[in-house]
């Protein structure tokens, strides 16, 4: 409330304002009735400018060991329902904890939390961050004009430390090491990736990595290049993957082949990095997927 005149002062000319609130509140641990009327306040002062206001929900906290069930996530929950019914004159926002944290079962209550998408346990990622803008957009375009987007993720991932993430050249791309892409495909530019863990580089399972998609799609994996073999699920000759020539993926610790299968909205199942069939795999394989 302190700043906001200011703020208004230098956007004199604008209609529409966007409200959204970090986690810092819910770490205080304010409560939800001092939470509402700091709300209240700077709606009914945004909307005497005659604006528009526009109000997100707060997305959970990554409370290790107890989820959801946090204390602290609670609290998010109390104030995420204030913000949807209690605010007098604030529009609908993006709404951020939907979607970091699904109801799987529609009965209105959040199931889970999309960890993948977090960089830690406050901060989206950056593909949580691009989710976010296409939330709002939605909220101010796409309902208007009937284009809202719809995130695309792979949901339900197997590996509970594997990161789902945009990447480009620069990124660390293992969820456990600090090499970093050095070049990434123009192909590929536009991908979400799963993050794998270099620590699996030695896994022989035949069924390794789930994963769900809302969408047809083709998976994209990046397969180390000094390989003497390739696993049977991944093989061309054994396999619906084939090798997309002439591309190559290449990071400061090794070069990788770009293998792609076209798959249906569904249930995906990717083998183990040295599985049957594999030969000299030191470097983990990571996976690209576009819609």
């Amino acid at each position: 409330m302190q700043r906001l005149s200011s703020i208004i002062d230098r956007h004199g000319d604008a209609s529409v304002s966007l409200v959204q609130s970090g986690t810092n509140d819910a770490n205080a641990l304010r409560t939800a009735n001092a939470f509402e009327g700091d709300m209240q306040s700077l709606v009914s002062r945004l909307f005497a400018e005659g604006m528009d206001v526009h109000v997100a929900t707060l997305p959970p906290i990554l409370d290790a060991g107890s989820g959801l069930s946090s204390t602290r996530n609670q609290r998010i929950d109390q104030y995420n329902d204030r913000i949807r019914n209690n605010i007098t004159g604030a529009l609908s926002g993006a709404d951020i904890w939907a979607f970091f944290a699904p109801d799987d079962t529609g009965d209105s209550v959040a199931d889970r939390i999309r960890t993948f998408l977090f960089a830690d346990d406050l901060h989206p990622n950056g593909l949580g961050h691009a989710i976010i803008a296409q939330l709002w957009y939605n909220v101010l375009v796409g309902d208007s004009t009937g284009t809202a987007v719809v995130p695309f993720i792979a949901d339900f991932l197997s590996r509970s430390n594997y990161k789902l993430n945009l990447l480009e050249d620069g990124d660390e791309y293992l969820v456990d090491s600090a090499a970093q892409l050095t070049s990434v495909p123009a192909s590929l530019q536009s991908a979400i990736w799963i993050m794998t863990a270099q620590a699996d580089s030695g896994n022989s399972s035949s069924d390794f990595l789930s994963f769900d998609l809302d969408r047809n799609a083709t998976v994209y994996v990046a397969y180390d290049a000094d390989a003497g073999g390739l696993p049977n699920w991944l093989n061309p000759a054994t396999s619906a993957f084939t090798e997309v020539p002439g591309v190559q993926l290449t990071t400061t610790q090794t070069s990788y082949r770009i293998f792609s299968r076209p798959v249906s909205a569904g249930s995906v199942m990717l083998g183990g990095n040295n599985a049957a069939g594999a030969a000299g795999a030191s470097d983990m394989y990571l996976v690209g997927l576009l819609p």
